[in-house]
């Protein structure tokens, strides 16, 4: 067997958005930008997509940062609004600076991503009709692909339902953001939250791209944010065997709520975990379709704990 395994490399191809400008790195632009630069020039570059940034922080980039052949791909985070008008003023707002930018740079730079908090009001009031219409106004501004986010506060199950709903009836391409982590311990969704989204988002075709806390490949506890960290394996692993074997919540449970790393087999014909076992191309095929990326704060600690591992060379 090869190492990286051929199933791993199907797992995590272009799987981590670099956003080193955010907690807990909160590094300085200019910093992330040569990190990335760096990262971009490594052998597991191949697991490397998008570099985030909000979109205020754009115009603070400089034409030397991203002087390379190949263009630098950003992920672009939205300012939202507390309801759908300011929502899609900013919208707006965002889209002319991201287009400013990208007639600065033209082939230094790309975006094709959007990330963007939905107005809570709008969540809350359960209307993904109301919700449908919004998304709708907002494709017809966009050039990139969106990625909607639901804040994690009281109700969220009934918001995330509401999100997904309203995405699913849109008639754009757009898809869902889950939030895995933070800083602090109240901030990480439960296992049951987590496969909710993933369940819910595969049975919508709904597109799922995740953030935060899952730097590390395999759920363990955390003694910085005191809890349990969700694992990338596990995320990822989830979903694309659930995708295939269209998994029952509790299946989907399951999986993300494993902290042994032995659990998780690679080799060069698929990935298995237990009696579920998934060929590349069916990988491949989930990852492109529903699984899509995570932003991680460090490309180093996802590379050192696969080493660790035995899963890189």
């Amino acid at each position: 067997m090869t190492i990286p395994a051929a199933s791993l490399r199907s797992l995590m191809t272009e799987l981590i958005d670099y956003a080193g400008l955010f907690p807990p790195a909160n590094l300085p632009l200019e910093q992330a930008i040569a990190n990335y630069a760096r990262y971009r020039q490594a052998a597991e570059a191949w697991m490397l997509a998008h570099f985030i940034i909000p979109v205020g922080r754009l115009e603070e980039l400089t034409a030397e940062q991203i002087e390379e052949d190949d263009p630098f791909t950003f992920s672009v985070l939205g300012r939202g609004g507390s309801d759908s008008e300011s929502w899609l003023t900013n919208l707006q707002a965002d889209i002319a600076t991201i287009d400013a930018f990208l007639d600065k740079h033209l082939t230094r730079a790309t975006a094709d991503m959007l990330e963007v908090r939905l107005p809570t009001e709008i969540l809350r009031e359960g209307s993904a009709e109301e919700l449908k219409i919004m998304l709708d106004q907002a494709y017809d501004l966009l050039d990139q692909t969106p990625y909607y986010e639901v804040p994690f506060e009281e109700g969220w199950a009934e918001m995330v339902k509401t999100a997904v709903t309203g995405i699913r009836m849109h008639y754009g391409v757009a898809g869902f953001k889950l939030r895995c982590g933070g800083v602090t311990a109240e901030q990480f969704p439960s296992v049951q939250q987590v496969a909710y989204a993933i369940k819910l988002c595969l049975d919508n075709g709904i597109a799922l791209k995740c953030t935060a806390g899952l730097h590390h490949p395999v759920r363990h506890f955390n003694e910085t944010v005191n809890t349990k960290m969700h694992g990338f394996l596990n995320v990822f692993g989830a979903g694309v065997l659930a995708e295939h074997f269209d998994l029952s919540l509790r299946d989907i449970e399951k999986i993300i709520a494993e902290e042994d790393p032995q659990q998780f087999v690679f080799d060069d014909d698929g990935f298995r975990y237990q009696n579920w076992h998934i060929a590349l191309e069916a990988i491949e095929t989930a990852r492109e379709d529903s699984l899509i990326s995570f932003g991680s704060c460090s490309f180093d600690e996802p590379r050192e704990d696969l080493r660790m591992l035995k899963l890189l060379p």
